[in-house]
């Protein structure tokens, strides 16, 4: 199914309307282009035609169509001098498209549904556009609204995230928890800080889902059938997920420190560094589960073949990112 024209056509029209939608400054087309993204998904999730699949389109069809209509009527009154609320109900539909707490109920039950190549594409590239409209295109949002969105969405991914056992469910809240991240800078009028933010996480989660998508893996026991070298570098990457130091996930949230602490946000900070905090416990879990169990022979008589280009570019990835912080580092003293 995944290399059929059908399928193929389906995934242009994705790409294409996402790109519409960021291009355009009348809402209208705007819309136009969302509602075309919107649609085009829905047989993306339905290619492996399985009951929860299905389930899973549903849900993810009802709260976008939700988010859409609602777009579409407070966008056609946004600039009226007397609706000062419009707005902030504005910036809720694309919370809700967005799947960021506390509109966030659906994003974790699609992402349980559906096969980990559509996780990861409701995870990075779905996000783009009510992302990138809520940093560029909507002016006139309330920071106080955002404040309160990037608090609720570091809470629910920590700590929701502690209690899951499904590994597309700890990704999603994972997910959820990084959007409180991407979303603090437009507290401080820094969207292009936003976008760094986000790229970063799309280009270290790809791997990660992809690896699980090879292995077909749904939950962390499962995780000891991969290949050592597979291990190594899912935890590096996992950790530089986290933030830990001095992997390359670690600056774009340390850039972030110091700007939230310069504009006096140290609430904001403190939330969502224990999100990030809960979030660093389950991943290190996760990991020290895996590392500490005995390989079975099974196992060490596993061919690498079909996996082997991926082990080298994430290897290669986890070397960059431990490199790529010091390179920087020296060419900004010099």
């Amino acid at each position: 199914m995944l290399n059929s024209p059908f399928y193929l056509l389906t995934l242009l029209t994705i790409i294409l309307s996402t790109i519409a939608a960021l291009s355009r400054t009348n809402w209208l087309l705007v819309w136009t282009s969302m509602e075309l993204n919107l649609l085009s998904f829905i047989p993306i999730i339905l290619s492996t035609k399985i009951n929860q699949e299905t389930e899973g389109a549903i849900k993810y069809f009802l709260p976008q169509a939700l988010g859409s209509a609602i777009m579409l009527l407070t966008s056609i009154i946004i600039w009226h001098p007397h609706t000062h609320l419009i707005p902030s109900i504005l910036t809720l539909s694309l919370i809700l498209k967005l799947g960021a707490a506390p509109c966030h109920f659906w994003f974790p039950q699609v992402i349980s549904s559906v096969s980990w190549i559509n996780c990861l594409l409701l995870a990075t590239w779905q996000k783009f556009a009510p992302l990138f409209i809520l940093a560029y295109l909507l002016k006139p949002v309330s920071q106080q609204l955002i404040y309160f969105i990037a608090v609720a969405n570091a809470l629910t991914g920590g700590l929701i995230g502690l209690n899951q056992s499904n590994l597309r469910t700890l990704m999603a809240y994972s997910s959820i928890t990084h959007i409180a991240w991407i979303l603090s800078p437009l507290c401080i009028n820094c969207p292009c800080l936003t976008s760094i933010y986000f790229l970063l996480y799309c280009f270290l989660t790809i791997p990660i889902f992809t690896t699980f998508a090879l292995n077909h893996q749904s939950t962390p026991n499962q995780l000891i059938n991969l290949h050592p070298l597979v291990l190594i570098s899912t935890s590096i990457l996992l950790l530089s997920l986290a933030g830990v130091p001095p992997l390359t996930g670690f600056f774009p949230k340390w850039i972030l420190i110091q700007w939230l602490t310069w504009k006096y946000y140290a609430a904001l900070l403190i939330f969502i560094l224990l999100g990030s905090f809960i979030n660093l416990y389950f991943y290190l879990t996760l990991i020290f589960n895996i590392l500490i169990t005995p390989i079975t022979n099974s196992i060490k008589l596993k061919s690498l073949d079909y996996i082997q280009p991926f082990i080298i570019s994430s290897s290669l990835l986890g070397l960059l990112v431990i490199i790529t912080p010091y390179a920087l580092t020296i060419f900004y003293k010099s």
